[in-house]
């Protein structure tokens, strides 16, 4: 079985119930996990506040909807109660490191000193060719679109602007280019009208495709390769995009 370590970020609220799902079924293969302080740009406060620059006053209501329903799902219905993404790993007993950067010299050799073979990252940083290279066989990424089709930033939201009736969910092996490598396991859930409604489905998706990325791995058997020369790669939406984006009746939250 290959040896696993995880790269995580603080600050989403999806992560707990995924590293659960992950976890029951392949704690045995995790050594280890890391945790990264947020980024300014996935801070809550700068989270809350691309919330209002994508829905206006509108995202109002539905911060304190969302917000509600959080805490609801984690103090009664997702036991043993994760707030956050180091309970998980302290509830399976995996030991939790505290690294400012995964590009750093103490979290490439921490990933050396435990001979991992994956490191699965699910955090915003860029990973370098240290890191990338430090694991025996490769890193896997998750990425919320089908790959080739929308790499880059706010997959979701291009994907809703440009009419598509379906939401794409990937796990790849990293290269230094970005989301590229050959994809291991994809799903898709149909479109709705909110991105936030968009990722919260694909993101239940994951354990299971985290599974079928493992099986396709370890036999060699990719369902595609993706070249970061031949594909768009979308950036940040622009006031032109969000302004078309609430014409179309979609929502971020």
């Amino acid at each position: 079985m290959p040896r696993i370590y995880m790269l995580c970020s603080t600050e989403n609220v999806f992560h707990p119930p995924v590293f659960d799902s992950i976890l029951r079924k392949h704690s045995g293969q995790i050594v280890g996990a890391a945790i990264f302080p947020p980024l300014k740009t996935e801070t809550l406060p700068s989270k809350i506040k691309k919330c209002f620059m994508f829905d206006g006053w509108r995202a109002l209501p539905r911060l304190f909807s969302h917000w509600v329903t959080h805490q609801k799902n984690c103090r009664f219905y997702s036991p043993p109660h994760f707030f956050k993404v180091e309970d998980v790993f302290n509830h399976y007993r995996i030991t939790v490191d505290h690294f400012n950067n995964p590009n750093s010299e103490k979290c490439i050799e921490r990933v050396r000193s435990l001979q991992v073979d994956i490191i699965f990252n699910n955090q915003p940083r860029i990973l370098k060719e240290g890191i990338l290279a430090a694991p025996r066989i490769c890193g896997l990424n998750k990425h919320t679109s089908k790959l080739p089709a929308y790499r880059g930033i706010e997959p979701v939201f291009h994907a809703l602007l440009d009419g598509c009736g379906t939401i794409g969910v990937s796990i790849h092996s990293m290269t230094p280019e970005i989301d590229a490598g050959e994809v291991f396991a994809q799903a898709v859930v149909p479109a709705s009208k909110s991105v936030f409604d968009c990722y919260t489905r694909t993101f239940r998706l994951v354990p299971e495709l985290f599974t079928k990325a493992l099986d396709n791995l370890v036999k060699g058997t990719p369902l595609c390769s993706v070249d970061a020369e031949g594909t768009p790669y979308y950036r940040e939406p622009g006031r032109e995009e969000i302004a078309r984006f609430r014409k179309m009746g979609l929502w971020y939250l």
